[in-house]
């Protein structure tokens, strides 16, 4: 569906008003028609496979790990993190 997320949802999500430090923001599925209506869809951090969070023993920090859905490999495409958990 064109338009999820929203741009408004979009610009809600990247704003620095809300929150001024990085972020890295993560979709499953982009359709081509949301890109087309969603410009600031370049500032994704993925936006195509599976998302797997992976904590690590004691929860303070975790990985976010992009898997490849193109086929029933299912490889890694990318790693992102450590993150601190807060």
């Amino acid at each position: 569906m064109a338009g999820h997320p929203d741009r408004f949802v979009f610009a809600r999500m990247s704003s620095t008003r809300l929150y001024d430090g990085p972020r890295d923001i993560f979709s499953v599925t982009t359709q081509e028609a949301t890109r087309q209506v969603v410009v600031q869809l370049r500032e994704l951090d993925s936006e195509q496979g599976h998302i797997v969070i992976r904590v690590e023993s004691g929860g303070a920090r975790y990985r976010v790990i992009i898997l490849d859905d193109s086929d029933e490999s299912v490889t890694v495409k990318a790693v992102h993190g450590p993150y601190e958990a807060r």
